[in-house]
């Protein structure tokens, strides 16, 4: 998938319930010049340039993609490309360029989690367990003609089957920021098909990626009324750097040769790529991404891309999580429904039980509250629970039919709940507390 829909994924966090998503992207990017290794440069200053030809490339990319509640997805990405090629070479001139239209080579891909199917569940604090994914994939060709002179038969095609295999790590940390860790490989599983003077075409050398992201996620406030529909919810920002290694080809250069390297194959690419999306709602997002090479390197003579730029339009449909089923709730005068909060009271002592997490700005200031006024009130011990990262189990378990957070919960000595205080009312505590909360009992 490209960086946009990567993107895509991330912010609906696939894989939770089932899900549908269509994409339509639209780039262009070009080439001006040949390099001959790295981009060099003359005694002069000036960047080495044979101004052999210009090639422009507008690419126009449909992806679909359907994400399943066990972790699995399946991705079909169909890119096509306007090519226009400037020869300076041949007689064709500046003003007769060669121009092409056509599909590209269609991409499939499968996705699955590798921890979810186990159900992991993610422990409390800021350390997170990472999503690793699994992909493999099929890159299916347009069954465009290439060889060793296919730069005159324009085509984004590569005239082959690939096979794809890559690894991804996704790891979120405190206060919305995230890193992700991917490395992949693709390997040509055929020759490019009808190739002249070779009948096979070329063997493409395989291609091996590593990269590192680094994103965040900012969340808006939402709006009523019709801004609510055009003002975003969502912004992430996200900066991907990648290394491409691509090994040479092969190729039978006439009829009379056997296969061998292909001189003008292989190269070594770093480049990074921001990107930013958009989220209006849970359906509609649109992201824009750059990709700038920093450094590449290649062998023989090659046309090199410059800056690409691509813009992205997604849509994305999610099922509604299966509800879990809500817990009883301790009634006035009864003693903890859950073993975990039984185990937190404090034989002997008033104990107040508060639910907090850090997102909740209520929640700091209620606990900064706490553990300045309750030393003085030796009768009465705290126990602190962090709902920082509980998920909709853990709500329905510990606060069934609480609309959210600070909650606090108040338990006399024997262990049974005095009052539940809800929001504001939890800066209260203190009238309910009884009047022997003062002192510990002898």
């Amino acid at each position: 998938m490209g960086d946009s829909d990567v993107a895509s994924s991330l912010y609906n966090g696939a894989g939770d319930v089932w899900r549908a998503r269509v994409g339509m992207i639209y780039g262009f990017s070009g080439a001006n010049q040949l390099f001959h290794g790295s981009e060099e440069v003359d005694k002069n200053g000036h960047q080495f340039n044979q101004r052999d030809m210009r090639m422009a490339m507008q690419l126009g990319s449909l992806s679909a993609g359907v994400d399943a509640p066990w972790g699995t997805g399946l991705s079909l990405l169909v890119p096509y490309a306007s090519l226009r090629y400037d020869d300076f070479n041949t007689d064709l001139g500046y003003t007769q360029p060669i121009r092409s239209n056509a599909l590209g080579d269609s991409e499939i891909r499968l996705r699955q989690n590798v921890l979810q199917p186990f159900g992991f569940k993610q422990p409390s604090g800021w350390l997170k367990i990472p999503r690793i994914f699994a992909v493999v994939g099929v890159v299916v060709p347009n069954n465009a003609a290439y060889s060793t002179d296919a730069i005159h038969d324009l085509s984004i095609s590569r005239g082959s089957w690939w096979l794809i295999e890559e690894l991804e790590a996704h790891f979120d940390l405190p206060a919305n920021f995230g890193v992700s860790l991917m490395g992949g490989l693709r390997q040509a599983i055929d020759y490019a098909n009808n190739g002249a003077p070779d009948p096979n075409g070329i063997g493409w050398g395989n291609e091996y990626r590593g990269a590192v992201a680094i994103r965040y996620l900012l969340d808006l406030p939402v709006l009523e009324g019709v801004a609510n529909y055009f003002v975003p919810k969502r912004l992430m920002f996200m900066a991907n750097g990648e290394y491409l290694y691509r090994a040479q080809s092969t190729a039978v250069e006439n009829a009379d040769s056997t296969r061998a390297f292909f001189e003008a194959s292989g190269s070594q690419t770093v480049s990074l790529t921001p990107t930013l999306m958009i989220g209006y709602n849970d359906a509609w997002s649109v992201t824009a991404s750059a990709r700038a090479p920093l450094y590449r390197f290649v062998n023989g003579t090659q046309p090199v891309q410059y800056t690409s730029y691509f813009f992205g339009l997604n849509w994305s449909w999610g099922s509604t999580p299966k509800a879990p089923a809500l817990a009883k709730a301790t009634g006035a005068g009864e003693a903890p429904t859950t073993a975990e909060i039984a185990a937190l009271l404090v034989a002997g002592k008033y104990t107040i039980v508060d639910y907090w997490a850090t997102w909740c700005e209520p929640c700091g200031r209620l606990g900064v509250k706490l553990e300045h006024e309750l030393p003085a009130s030796p009768g009465v011990a705290l126990a602190r629970v962090d709902a920082t990262a509980w998920e909709a189990e853990e709500w329905a378990k510990f606060l069934p039919g609480a609309p959210g957070i600070p909650v606090l919960d108040i338990f006399d000595r024997q262990g049974k709940l005095i009052v539940r205080l809800q929001g504001d009312d939890c800066f209260g505590y203190a009238q309910h507390l009884p009047v022997d909360a003062t002192r510990s009992v002898q």
